[in-house]
Formats: structure tokens, C-alpha cells, sequence
């Protein structure tokens, strides 16, 4: 059972006791920046949370989201190879200034996921490599020595265009095979006796001394969401002295640059110049930008050519400011120097980016990716370990009382008040009694039941908050071509919608049309449900092949309507099962169900951790899972994020459903530029690998359609995709225009 948290909390005996919840530590994360972080771990010191929850061990430990109580992914990381651990990781993303509070608690993980980082030992080469889901690098040993006789520290890049974990499998392929791109990347990178992509070396009267290969190796983690190795070089000589070297690269998930923390030693205490360098290439272009605190230096440029190389490539490395000593260009190299003394430890970035992966399209998105990277290290995620005196995440700025209960068993008058509080047994007459002029939050909470009510919404802050979202059902069966029970509200909607010529109308004066076959419609501003069902009970199936029309829609979010939140619903229906056309719409932890265009309309719309079901048709073509008709003039229109594209049946054909197509209504002929973008999405395979389609006509590639960061057998690299500086300007504080309703739903 949930609670919706903006409610008075002297009021929770009027709904039964709350559900038991494991022990558990809740940690507060906050994004302090203006800019989006995905993908970011949140590291927790293991001991402090040992003793606060004895049961915990590497075994029996989970992370949950509290808002959504689904399990993030997370690892336990031993730091020093002692076998006891060190550390607690878990997975992140935030938008500007967001803040959400996790539980971590002492009990088995329900779930697995699919590994994001990965490091490994190949034997036969003596190769250590490692990889996050975006980008794979490696580097040599000694062994290596019976096979050729590179003499290299160097650090290699395999390009990836997949977000799928390759070492071990392009290993298994041979070493000629791995530089030949086959739909994965390959490695097109090369290296020979240079730094690489980010190598050391001690700098010493105007030349370059780096290590030979490494002599061993630990591997002290291996994922699934970073990977850290450590690589032992033996001493060489440098003007004289003999300098040894230790490295430790960390990589995590979803970055594409890695953590390099350098420690040379020496026998005297004298200072060190060292450098981190990129190797030049043919056609490429150096830039770097110095700050009080990381300096970066950047190079782009073309894909060596050999093997089918393709593409532009960048390349980059960080410095600590307070190490600087100069930037530096040979005939082979660009350089940062820095000092140290022997014995310290140096911290460095490293790492490449490339085109055909999909994040960078120009040189200008590789900049901007470095300068956001440093942002981001100049202003890490705060993390707090909460305590029962600290309350909650964030506390509403108001607090509010009920002004309605909804129960289906309720025998008394309806709208009589019962300790102060309007009771009905019915939505519509609760909804009937709010005021017209209606400026603050009205609750209304409903009881389980299942409800047959057509309803519209049409004053402003009505909070409709279910008791629990399986077993508070609103339903009705209204079809757009179905006949349509006359009332006076189905009189007014009509004549409005049809003196506004909006789209979508019935075809016959007694048929409902898809805008007035809505199972609840929203039409005010500032409107919230929580914790219920909506759904189009229209027996979709058994009409399918004998009744035109057979849009049916469960929730109508309509032009009058701004600032509309549903979290935690479940919308269920068939064709046209979520109508959005407000202004702006905000939907969290819903379930969606629904085969043909099924989330639709000209709104501008923001789905944040949501999953949207496909049900199964039976038919090759197993429908579409979006359909917008955004409007030239809005910026956005429906933007996924986090969410998961799933099936509702095993038995659908995979390739069966389109992610969307683009509706052009016939009344607005050439105001309409679709716009749908899904950001760091999950798709099972019944999604096509096309993706879009066109409607009536419409090619989809003249649309605003577009992906970022899709993972899963759904998911295909050759789709229209965004780079990683566009795919920011689509955090849902732009898209909503500087409103933040995630802010108070925890």
C-alpha cells in the first residue's frame, strides 16, 4: 500500500496500517549542478553501513529507488584486494538540481541486470583490458613478447557502437578479426610504442621516458558497474635514475573516460616531471582549456582509414590544476606535464569518444562533453546518510488535510461529512462538490473498488489519490465508434471540440469519437492522480474485425489542462489508450498498456521510469507504441526517460512493434513536427529495428524522432539518435519549462 506524502499525516489512521518495509539505511542524493548527470555511481563507505544493519553482507545487500521501490543496480567493491569489503556502489541519474533518497537494506537482490563494465586478463596475449558500455581500452604485459616484440605502455581504444559489454568475445575472435567492424565497432586505434590514448611517462630534458610493458597485474574489480586493474611496471632508467611505476584504472559505467591514478617511485626524493599524453594522427585537431582545477586536453579528428575505419575520433585527458606545470606538442604527441614528488599519488582522466557510437557528431559535442565532465567533477553528487531525526527527502512546502473519501461501501448521504470530511460513493459526485474558483489542493482519496464512472476533471488542484494503485480501478467502455450516452457534458465537450475543429471527432453525431471515448479526462490546471488504475474496459478483441473506430481511450489529458502528474497508475487499454495533448504532463512509475499508438497526441509530455507494454495482436504488425502530433511551435512533445519497453505476452513475435509514426491530424495541415525522443531506455525485442514508420504518408525521418542511450535486444545503432549535448536539452526541466513536480512525489 502507498500513501501519497503531501497528506497530513494525523490523517493515516483513517486508512489502515501502513505495509512493514525491511530494515534499511536511506541515503539523501542530491544533484548540486544545472546539468543533467545520468549514470553516475554513488559510492558509500561499507563500514558505517555494517553498523547500522548487522545482516548486511556482500551477499544479502539491495538498493532500492524509495519514491519507486524498484531495486537499482548496485556493487559491492573490495578496494585492496584484502577480501573484506570496502565500498557500496550504486547506480544514479538526476536532472538539475534533483534530489531522490535510496534505501539500502540488508536482504538478497531481487532481480539481476546486465553487467555496464567489465575488466579482464587475456592470457594468450597478455593483454589487461577494460570497457564501460560505451567504450573499451586496453594495454599490454610482457608476455606479449612471445607473439611480437611491441615494447609498449601505451593505452589502446576499441571503438564500440553497441552499449553491450565485447572484450571477451572480440578476443575470441582472433586478433585479425577484432579490426574489422561488423556492426559492433572494432579496433581501429593504433598505438605502437606511443602513450596511446592517455599512457604516462617521466619527461626528462625534452623527451618522453615511459615504461615498458607491465610486468603484473590485479584485477580488484571487475563489475557489473566499475572496473578497477592495477598494472606494476618495472623500473627503467631516466637521466640516470631508475623510476618504477604503479597504475590504477578505474572505469565505470556509462562514461567514456576512465580514472588513472599514477604513483612513480625513485630512490632519491628529487621531483619528477611526468606527462599524460594522446597520441597525434593524421588530420587531427588539438585543443585544451586550462581552469584553477582540471585542465583538459582534447584531439579529433578521422579514424585511421586501415580496415574500414570510419568515422571522426576524439581523444582526451585530464589534469588536476594543481599539477600543471605546461601543455605541450611533439613531433608525435600532445602533452600535459605536471610535478611530483616519488612515492605520490597523481590522478588523471583519459579516455576517447566516436561518432559512430552515437553521443558525438562534431568536434564541437567532444569539447562540450569535456567541458561537462569536468563540471562534474567540480561539483560532485552530495550524498547523505539519513537519520530518523532528519524526516524525509524534501518536506512539501504545505501540508494538506483530505477534503473528500471516496468508498464504495460508504452507506451515509452523499457529501455528508464524517470527522470533518466529505464521504461519496461515487468520484463523479465528489468531483462535482469541488469549487469552481478552487485554488489550493482538494484531495480527494478513493478506496479500493472498482469504479464505472465516466469522469472530467475541470477544476484546478484536484489531487484524485487511489488507496492502492491494483485495486482502485476507474473504468468505463466507450468506444470511438460506438455509440455514446447523451449527457449534458458529452453536449458541451462536442460542441466545443467541434466550434475548435479539433481533431479527432466521431464520424456520426451519436458516435463517441476518440476525444470523447476518454475514461477520465483532465481539463484544468494543476490537476494530480496518484495510486489508481484508469482503464478502457472496451472489449477490444472480441470487436476487432466488426467495428470500425476502435479507438478507445482510457485518460484524456486535454488542451486545458498544465502541469498534469500522474505517478504510480497503471493506464490500461488497446488502441489510443493515453491521450495527451495539455500543455505540459508529467507521468512517474506509471504502467502503460495499450498496441496501437497508444501513447498519442500534441501535448508535451514527460515519462519518467515508466513501462510501457505492448499487448499482442496476434498479427506481424503488432501496433505502435507512440503517435505524436506535436505542434511546429512547441519545442517538445513525448519524451521517455528511464522507462522499459515491454511485451505483455513471451509468445509476441519479436520485430513485431514499431517505437512509433508520426500523426499529422488532417485538420492541420502543415503545423505538425512530430517530436518523440526516448533517452536511456530498455527495449525488449519486440521492438523493430527500424524503430519508426510513416502514417497517412508522413516519412518519419523529416520528424523530431529521436533515441539516446537505448539498451537491451530492442535497441539498434542505426536509428535516428541524439548526440550526448542534445540529449541534456531534453532533461525534463527544459522540456517542462523550469517546473519541477518530481520535487515533492517522495
Amino acid at each position: 500500500m502507498r500513501w501519497c506524502r503531501i497528506l497530513l499525516l494525523g490523517l493515516l489512521p483513517l486508512l489502515g496500517g501502513a505495509v512493514e518495509t525491511p530494515e534499511a539505511v536511506r541515503v539523501r542524493v542530491e544533484n548540486p549542478s544545472d546539468v543533467a548527470r545520468p549514470d553516475e555511481l554513488v559510492e558509500l563507505a561499507w563500514a558505517p553501513l555494517a553498523e547500522r544493519l548487522p545482516a548486511l553482507t556482500p551477499e544479502q545487500v539491495r538498493v532500492r529507488d524509495e519514491a519507486s521501490g524498484r531495486s537499482v543496480l548496485h556493487q559491492v567493491v573490495d578496494n585492496d584486494g584484502d577480501g573484506r569489503p570496502d565500498v557500496l556502489l550504486f547506480l544514479v541519474s538526476l536532472w538539475p538540481r534533483e534530489a531522490r533518497t535510496y534505501r539500502v537494506e540488508a536482504a538478497a537482490p531481487e532481480t539481476t541486470f546486465a553487467a555496464r563494465a567489465f575488466a579482464y586478463h587475456e592470457p594468450q596475449r597478455d593483454d589487461v583490458a577494460w570497457e564501460s558500455d560505451r567504450v573499451a581500452y586496453r594495454t599490454y604485459g610482457q608476455g606479449l613478447w612471445q607473439l611480437e616484440s611491441l615494447v609498449s605502455s601505451g593505452i589502446d581504444v576499441w571503438l564500440k557502437r553497441v552499449r553491450n559489454l565485447v572484450i571477451t568475445r572480440w578476443y575470441a575472435k582472433g586478433h585479425d578479426a577484432y579490426h574489422i567492424d561488423t556492426g559492433e565497432g572494432a579496433d581501429f586505434f593504433s598505438v605502437g610504442q606511443s602513450l596511446g590514448a592517455g599512457g604516462t611517462a617521466i619527461w626528462h630534458e625534452g623527451r618522453l621516458f615511459p615504461a615498458r610493458n607491465f610486468k603484473s597485474y590485479r584485477i580488484l574489480a571487475a563489475g557489473p558497474l566499475r572496473a578497477i586493474v592495477e598494472l606494476h611496471y618495472e623500473p627503467w632508467e631516466v637521466g640516470g635514475r631508475q623510476v618504477s611505476e604503479v597504475r590504477r584504472i578505474t572505469i565505470d559505467a556509462g562514461q567514456y573516460l576512465f580514472r588513472e591514478e599514477v604513483t612513480f617511485r625513485a630512490a632519491d626524493s628529487e621531483p619528477l616531471t611526468y606527462a599524460i599524453g594522446l597520441v597525434k594522427r593524421e588530420g587531427v585537431t588539438g585543443a585544451w582549456k586550462q581552469r584553477d582545477d582540471w585542465t583538459w586536453l582534447g584531439v579529433w579528428g578521422p579514424v585511421e582509414r586501415k580496415n574500414g575505419g570510419h568515422g571522426e575520433l576524439g581523444t582526451a585527458v585530464l589534469m588536476p590544476g594543481d599539477r600543471l606545470e605546461a601543455v605541450r606538442e611533439t613531433n608525435d604527441h600532445y602533452l600535459l606535464l605536471g610535478r611530483m614528488r616519488p612515492g605520490e599519488t597523481v590522478v588523471h582522466y583519459a579516455g576517447a569518444g566516436w561518432t559512430a557510437a552515437g553521443d558525438f557528431r562534431q568536434v564541437e559535442d567532444w569539447w562540450a562533453y569535456l567541458d561537462r565532465f569536468v563540471q562534474r567533477l567540480r561539483e560532485p553528487l552530495r550524498v547523505a546518510i539519513l537519520t530518523p531525526s532528519t524526516g524525509a527527502l524534501r518536506t512539501a512546502p504545505d501540508t494538506y488535510t483530505y477534503a473528500a473519501v471516496v468508498d464504495p461501501a460508504y452507506v451515509g448521504p452523499e457529501g455528508a461529512r464524517v470527522d470533518g470530511v466529505r464521504r461519496y460513493r461515487t468520484i463523479g459526485r465528489a468531483l462535482a462538490d469541488v469549487p469552481a474558483d478552487n485554488d489550493a489542493p482538494y484531495v480527494i482519496f478513493v478506496r479500493r473498488g472498482r469504479y464505472h464512472e465516466k469522469l472530467s476533471i475541470d477544476r484546478p488542484f484536484v489531487y484524485l489519490i487511489g488507496e492502492d494503485r491494483e485495486t482502485t480501478v476507474l473504468s468505463y467502455d466507450d468506444v470511438a465508434g460506438g455509440p455514446c450516452t447523451d449527457s449534458p457534458l458529452r453536449r458541451a465537450l462536442l460542441a466545443r471540440w467541434q466550434a475548435e475543429n479539433r481533431s479527432a471527432q466521431p464520424r456520426q453525431p451519436d458516435r463517441c469519437g476518440t476525444r470523447g471515448s476518454f475514461t477520465l479526462r483532465i481539463a484544468a490546471p494543476a490537476v494530480r492522480v496518484a495510486h489508481l488504475t484508469v482503464e478502457n474496459a472496451f472489449d477490444y478483441p472480441a470487436y476487432q474485425d466488426s467495428l470500425r473506430d476502435l479507438q478507445a481511450v482510457a485518460v484524456l489529458v486535454d488542451r486545458e489542462a498544465d502541469r498534469t502528474v500522474f505517478y504510480d497508475c497503471v493506464i490500461r487499454g488497446y488502441q489510443d489508450t493515453l491521450f495527451v495533448e495539455g500543455n505540459r504532463s508529467y507521468f512517474r512509475n506509471c504502467t502503460i498498456l495499450g498496441h496501437v499508438d497508444f501513447i498519442f497526441g500534441g501535448g508535451t509530455a514527460v515519462f519518467e521510469a515508466c513501462d510501457l507494454i505492448s499487448r499482442d495482436r496476434g498479427r506481424p504488425n503488432n501496433g505502435y507504441v507512440v503517435a505524436p502530433s506535436t505542434p511546429r511551435s512547441r519545442p517538445y512533445g513525448l519524451i521517455f526517460y528511464r522507462c522499459r519497453l515491454l511485451k505483455e505476452s513471451p509468445a509476441m513475435a519479436p520485430a513485431s512493434v514499431w517505437l512509433g509514426r508520426p500523426w499529422h491530424p488532417s485538420n492541420q495541415p502543415g503545423l505538425v513536427s512530430s517530436n518523440a525522443v526516448f533517452l536511456h531506455c530498455y527495449m525488449d525485442d519486440h521492438i523493430r529495428p527500424e524503430g519508426w514508420t510513416e502514417m497517412h504518408g508522413v516519412d518519419p525521418m523529416g520528424e523530431r524522432l529521436f533515441e539516446y542511450g537505448s539498451s537491451g535486444p530492442g535497441a539498434h545503432p542505426d536509428r535516428p539518435r541524439l548526440t550526448a549535448a542534445e540529449a541534456v536539452l531534453y532533461a525534463p526541466v527544459h522540456v517542462l519549462a523550469g517546473w519541477t513536480p518530481w520535487r515533492d512525489l517522495v
